[in-house]
C-alpha cells in the first residue's frame, strides 16, 4: 500500500479508513492520522483524496454489467454522507488517477435524481479510452 505521508508513515489504506469514519476534511484527517503534521510535504495529497467543495471523493460501489462492452458504475461517497439530489441530465466529472496522471471526464448521471446514496453513470467502452478502459479493467 502506497505510504503518502513519509514523516510519519501513514499510508493510503489508513486515510481513507479516518474518511470512512467522519474524518471529512483535511483537518480532521490530520487529527485523526497525524499525516501532514510533520514536514507538510503530504498537505497536497490530503486535499487530493478529501477532495474540495466541488469534488466528492467516492468509491466504485457496484459494477452493472449492461451488455458487453457497456457497464454502470455506482459510486458511493467514502465518507457515507448522503448527496444532494441530481438534475435530470446533470453531468459529473469523474476522476481518476491512472498510473501518474490525473484523468478526469464528463459522464451524464444514469442513476434516479432523487437518488442521495449514490450516484451511477454507464459507460460504453471506447477501445482509446483511457478512462473507460480503467473503470473497465481496474474496478
Amino acid at each position: 500500500m502506497k505510504t503518502i505521508c513519509h514523516c510519519l508513515q501513514v499510508k493510503r489504506k489508513t486515510l481513507l479508513a479516518a474518511i470512512k469514519n467522519g474524518a471529512d476534511t483535511v483537518e480532521k484527517l490530520t487529527a485523526a492520522t497525524g499525516a501532514s503534521t510533520g514536514c507538510g510535504g503530504c498537505a497536497m495529497r490530503l486535499h487530493e483524496i478529501v477532495g474540495g467543495a466541488q469534488w466528492t471523493p467516492v468509491l466504485v460501489n457496484k459494477v452493472l454489467r449492461v451488455t458487453d462492452d457497456v457497464r454502470s458504475f455506482r459510486f458511493k461517497p467514502l465518507a457515507g454522507m448522503d448527496l444532494q439530489p441530481a438534475l435530470a441530465g446533470q453531468h459529473v466529472i469523474v476522476q481518476a488517477k491512472i498510473g501518474s496522471n490525473w484523468v478526469e471526464r464528463p459522464y451524464t448521471l444514469s442513476s434516479a435524481c432523487n437518488e442521495n446514496r449514490y450516484r451511477e453513470i454507464t459507460v460504453k467502452r471506447n477501445p482509446d479510452g483511457l478512462l473507460s478502459n480503467w473503470l473497465f479493467d481496474e474496478r
